[in-house]
């Protein structure tokens, strides 16, 4: 069998897409349902994936996002980066599990408990936070400080 035509050539669908109601990034992202979120999903999905790691909807809806623990490995790839590997990572439901990310599971609620005691501050568990206008952005703090304040634990394994 002979190819009468020849393939499309990808750059130029990505370049000139005039053509298109949408880039064809964009249409990824629709298609994906991540392009767009308003505030009430985003709340939501907040407050239903509290638990962060312990949170089936929070694994996967990491996947859907670059977050604020994967965003510094996309901003310093290297030529020598897998991408194939790192696309693999970032887009496969999983959660990190080893003897370091154990402790600090174990002891972020001393630590936690230490932090309120100290300051006289009281956290909020929280979930997983989209970003209003690019919903392919999020982050999961640790803990809420009020409205308008975050706290990341440290629980380091060695010191």
């Amino acid at each position: 069998m002979q190819q009468t035509v020849m393939p499309a050539n990808l750059h130029a669908v990505v370049m000139d897409h005039d053509y298109l109601a949408l880039s064809t990034e964009d249409q990824f992202l629709h298609d994906a349902n991540i392009i767009t979120t308003d505030s009430l999903s985003r709340d939501i999905l907040q407050k239903a994936t509290c638990g962060q790691a312990a949170s089936k909807l929070w694994v996967d809806e990491r996947t859907k996002c670059l977050t604020a623990s994967t965003f510094h490995r996309i901003c310093h790839l290297t030529s020598k980066t897998d991408r194939e590997r790192l696309v693999y990572q970032l887009t496969k439901p999983s959660t990190l599990s080893n003897e370091a990310t154990r402790h600090g599971i174990k002891y972020e609620g001393v630590a936690v408990a230490k932090f309120e005691k100290i300051t006289g501050t009281r956290t909020e568990q929280c979930g997983t936070f989209i970003h209003p206008e690019r919903a392919y952005l999020s982050a999961s703090p640790d803990r809420l400080l009020g409205d308008d304040a975050i706290l990341e634990v440290k629980c380091p394994h060695s010191a």
